[in-house]
């Protein structure tokens, strides 16, 4: 195992130990989990849907990708599926400014 899948181990049970005496999911203090994805694709979806609509498009693509990841909300995500839901919000994100549907 390498040293970063070790710290996403430990991340990962320290968040469940904390979820089981809390009786809360963890928030751990990090950047957003979206806020990479978000800032990239911003303008450009912007560009596509104009002022609303662009928000509109976004949250749509962040209650996607948590679903994807099977969470319902982003403070459910675990470490390891922050990567997963990132990765779908990127691909949405890229299909929704290009307008594609692959049926």
């Amino acid at each position: 195992m390498e040293s970063s899948d070790i710290e996403k181990l430990k991340a990962e049970i320290k968040a469940e130990i904390l979820k089981e005496i809390t009786g809360q999911p963890l928030k751990p203090d990090r950047c957003g989990v979206f806020d990479e994805v978000r800032n990239r694709y911003k303008k450009p979806l912007f560009e596509t849907y104009g002022t609303y609509h662009w928000d509109r498009v976004w949250s749509f693509i962040r209650q996607l990708s948590c679903y994807m990841a099977g969470v319902r909300y982003v403070r459910e995500l675990s470490p390891s599926a922050e990567i997963k839901a990132a990765a779908v919000a990127e691909k949405l994100c890229k299909m929704a400014i290009k307008r594609e549907v692959d049926v």
